[in-house]
């Protein structure tokens, strides 16, 4: 069998994307109602509903609702002499990485933290001092003293997280359900001396180490190098794949049950399986396989764990593991790409041994 790793079919699917929004974008992300777009140019353009000024251009005006909002007449955001070579969305705001990835810069809502600037005050909307973009945005600051470079990110509701060099991990923003995996529900970023050398990295256990994080409305989870994958926050309908609806990451244990570190378990993919990767809905996760499998938890009210019923999975005991079948892609559909949108799932398949780029398709599960 054919398999492919995630970092390529999200290559392949992004270039397939980028190629029909703008000929010159090397990379996408979606947030929940807008889209952003990383051009060769390594500037960044973003569309759709503006009403909180996630678009960052200083203003409410959305982009994409007429044909002449789009193309040259387009801006691309204001973020100064920044080059960006990724842009990732979340709820209503945006991060870009820097070409070395040495730099991110956030706009858009930050009601809690969810920009790391160490304050609360939205950056790019219509309301916000047009002194605060361009060169007076500030990046910010992840590392600290450790020099660490960010290789990927993921953004939620109000919430960040940034895999670094080596495989660890820091979140910041909204925590009131133990989303950040910090081991309270205190907001980091919305305050002073919270980000940089002060922002705990994220424990996931002794010798963890982490290849991917995605990140939901309220909660969070990791794929490790071993294929495991371990998920904190909110749990009220079982996202977390732990068979219960226990949060996790809060510092509160009931039953020994709500730690972090070695305390928080792998989820229960069956007896074997591994994680390519994983990727957080608002209230459901899945899992991209070695196999090529996708499974998926949590809420299910809408279809979008391809159950063939809007019943949720991962709240209660026996749901997970190998009691949980795989989705059904149809006869021959090996999955190499698994994208979440709010309440809605896509996969991208590969009948046989084809190449990634040649069979990207969304596969939507509705009831």
């Amino acid at each position: 069998m054919a398999m492919f790793s995630a970092a390529a079919a999200a290559a392949a699917a992004t270039a397939l994307v980028a190629a029909a929004l703008f000929p010159p974008a090397t990379a996408v992300s979606a947030g929940s109602s807008h889209s952003c777009a990383v051009l060769s140019d390594a500037t960044v353009k973003c569309f759709g509903d503006n009403t909180l000024g996630q678009l960052g251009q200083l203003d409410s005006l959305s982009r994409g609702l007429e044909a002449t909002d789009m193309g040259d007449n387009l801006p691309t955001v204001p973020l100064g002499t920044f080059e960006a070579a990724a842009v990732y969305s979340g709820n209503e705001f945006n991060c870009a990485v820097s070409v070395d990835g040495g730099s991110v810069k956030c706009w858009g809502q930050n009601e809690g933290g969810q920009l790391g600037l160490g304050d609360t005050e939205a950056r790019g909307g219509p309301n916000d001092d047009i002194f605060e973009m361009g060169e007076n945005l500030p990046t910010v600051d992840f590392s600290g003293n450790s020099g660490l470079s960010v290789e990927s990110m993921s953004l939620g509701g109000s919430a960040a997280c940034a895999v670094l060099t080596g495989g660890s991990v820091r979140c910041w923003g909204a925590n009131e359900v133990g989303q950040l995996g910090l081991g309270d529900t205190e907001n980091r970023g919305d305050e002073p001396d919270e980000m940089g050398d002060d922002l705990p990295f994220v424990d996931l256990g002794t010798g963890s180490v982490v290849s991917s994080v995605a990140v939901g409305a309220k909660h969070a989870c990791a794929t490790m190098e071993d294929g495991t994958v371990k998920c904190w926050g909110n749990n009220d309908g079982g996202q977390l794949g732990y068979e219960d609806r226990l949060p996790r990451g809060t510092g509160v244990e009931i039953d020994g049950r709500g730690g972090m570190g070695d305390a928080l378990a792998a989820v229960d993919l069956g007896l074997g399986q591994r994680a390519i990767a994983v990727e957080a809905g608002f209230f459901h996760t899945c899992a991209l396989l070695y196999e090529g499998d996708v499974k998926c938890w949590g809420f299910g009210s809408s279809g979008q764990l391809g159950q063939g019923s809007n019943a949720s999975i991962g709240d209660v005991l026996n749901t997970m593991g190998d009691n949980l079948a795989p989705i059904d892609l149809g006869t021959g559909r090996t999955a190499v790409a698994v994208a979440l949108g709010g309440t809605h799932t896509c996969a991208g398949w590969c009948p046989g041994s084809c190449a990634v780029a040649e069979a990207v398709v969304c596969s939507l599960w509705l009831l």
